[in-house]
């Protein structure tokens, strides 16, 4: 039963990562010229990635930024976000979603390490 749960857990957290969190911070603050979606974006991948650690599976946090950056690089191709690739200049659209999901990455992982070292 707990192996169950730990399981439905798991695909939870992982159907989570796949909100596209990039794209949605980077088309508000292009629509709308404010910051705060990014922090929104960290808030909800950090978030993810304490659960991930309380459940003791670190693994499923890359794996769940993988799916992220995946949902957010198709979603931008499907919008009309390269209309505005000017606001982003000198990154495209495209590159401005890897930079912020490598910054979110690079995160996760100090919050990881932090994790295993209090852990010792």
């Amino acid at each position: 039963m707990i192996q169950m749960k730990k399981r439905i857990i798991r695909i939870v957290i992982l159907l989570f990562y796949c909100i596209p969190f990039t794209f949605l911070a980077i088309n508000a603050d292009a629509k709308s010229g404010t910051m705060i979606f990014y922090g929104l974006m960290f808030v909800g991948l950090v978030g993810a990635c304490c659960l991930s650690l309380k459940i003791k599976n670190i693994p499923i946090i890359y794996i769940g930024n993988a799916l992220s950056f995946i949902s957010s690089y198709i979603a931008t191709k499907a919008s009309d976000l390269e209309q505005m690739s000017h606001y982003f200049k000198p990154f495209t659209q495209n590159s401005i979603i890897v930079v912020w999901s490598v910054l979110a990455v690079i995160f996760q992982t100090i919050i990881v390490l932090i994790y295993l070292k209090k852990k010792k």
